[in-house]
């Protein structure tokens, strides 16, 4: 009687890889190609010596998801952290569109967070932290700009990293922080989250165009600056215009009684016919003014501790 010598059946692996085919092509989806599935095909077709090992390590990489170093780092993190739920479903979607947008067109993160407190650290501290564990920016120099609301604890501070403390100057940071703290002051964090992210696009798209940060110097009048200046304009006219109408209409009630001769002389009863000056001496002062300090007139970024720009933040 024969003993029949024990061979390793290969249904099991066969049966393995087919199922583990299917979820790899599953996993390609719409991008799949026929070359495609008849590599994947050939890579896992089995054999009585198949090493089931080497087929579920194939598939996994063949099925697995780039890695966050290849994949875009403006993809992977979401931009809009409302830990807080202050804001509504649809604004948060909208700004996070945009703010993926700014970051693959700049490369700078727009980021908002939004949380209940920040304990016992300061508020630019407890932001630093939260940009450093979040692991937030974009690019190798985690380029970005963070403002962070604490609703509970009405705190608020922006901060720079990267590339973002050059685009973002102190003089417009301190602009955003006015128009989204005015928005912030009555609860309104919609409007403030739009202010926020629009006005951090324009100045990302101000630096793109004209090579420069958006700075003091080179700042271009808003429209609401201009009507203002023409209201001020047309009230100081308004104001000279009166004095000079009470100037008159005083100098019509100005008729008195003379109480000297003087008073009755005729300025044109006496003319004098020559004069004639000497200068005996000239004497002339020169006085040096100082030249103006370009480094001194307020612009540019100023950075921090731990590399980080921004403000210091305050209470709203």
């Amino acid at each position: 009687m024969r003993n029949p010598t024990h061979q390793p059946s290969a249904l099991p692996a066969r049966a393995l890889a087919c199922c583990l085919l299917a979820l790899t092509l599953l996993a390609v989806g719409a991008g799949s190609t026929p070359a495609l599935a008849a590599e994947a095909q050939a890579r896992f077709t089995p054999t009585a010596h198949t090493d089931t090992a080497a087929i579920v390590e194939t598939a996994i990489a063949k099925a697995a998801p780039p890695s966050a170093t290849d994949a875009s780092k403006a993809e992977a993190s979401p931009f809009i952290l409302d830990r807080r739920q202050i804001l509504s479903p649809d604004t948060r979607d909208r700004l996070e569109r945009t703010a993926t947008q700014l970051a693959r067109t700049h490369g700078v993160g727009v980021y908002l967070l939004t949380v209940g407190g920040i304990g016992s650290k300061t508020v630019r501290d407890f932001a630093i932290d939260q940009y450093h564990s979040l692991n937030l920016g974009v690019g190798a120099e985690r380029s970005g700009i963070l403002f962070l609301i604490a609703a509970d604890s009405r705190d608020y501070v922006t901060i720079t990293y990267g590339k973002g403390i050059t685009a973002f100057t102190d003089y417009q940071l301190e602009r955003i922080e006015n128009e989204v703290v005015n928005h912030l002051r009555s609860d309104n964090w919609n409007d403030a989250a739009e202010a926020y992210v629009s006005q951090c696009a324009r100045t990302l798209e101000f630096y793109a165009e004209k090579g420069e940060p958006l700075d003091r110097g080179n700042a271009p009048i808003e429209p609401v600056d201009v009507m203002a200046m023409a209201a001020m304009a047309l009230a100081a006219g308004a104001v000279v215009a009166g004095l000079a109408i009470a100037g008159m209409a005083r100098s019509m009630r100005s008729a008195r009684t003379g109480q000297e001769a003087r008073a009755y002389l005729d300025s044109d009863s006496f003319s004098l016919t020559h004069s004639d000056d000497q200068f005996v001496t000239t004497t002339l002062a020169v006085i040096p003014h100082p030249k103006s300090d370009s480094s001194s007139s307020g612009g540019g970024s100023s950075i921090g501790s731990g590399g980080f720009g921004g403000t210091t933040g305050g209470k709203f």
